[in-house]
């Protein structure tokens, strides 16, 4: 049997109806990779920065006790010469 002009136009329109369905969903599972993508990329990225920030706070804590250090040893030297110096000649 041999289908209509109105038959034909149905399955057209069903057929096109049918690809843009297809093509809807292949667009949304690319954009759900490339969101998934985006997301893990985002959380390395801040992963990566607070790392960076844990080492940059260790730095700044270690710079600090190395200089407290210092100022100990230098008045603790000071100390020692001035002792030195005011000490009775024998």
């Amino acid at each position: 049997m041999k289908k209509t002009g109105k038959e034909k136009r149905k399955d057209f329109k069903n057929k096109a109806l049918n690809n843009v369905e297809n093509i809807k969903d292949s667009v949304q599972k690319k954009a759900d990779k490339v969101k998934d993508s985006a997301d893990k990329n985002a959380l390395k990225a801040n992963n990566a920065i607070n790392e960076m920030s844990r080492k940059t706070e260790g730095v700044i804590k270690g710079i600090k006790d190395g200089n407290n250090k210092i100022k100990r040893d230098i008045h603790k030297t000071a100390e020692n010469i001035s002792k030195s110096v005011h000490k009775p000649v024998e």
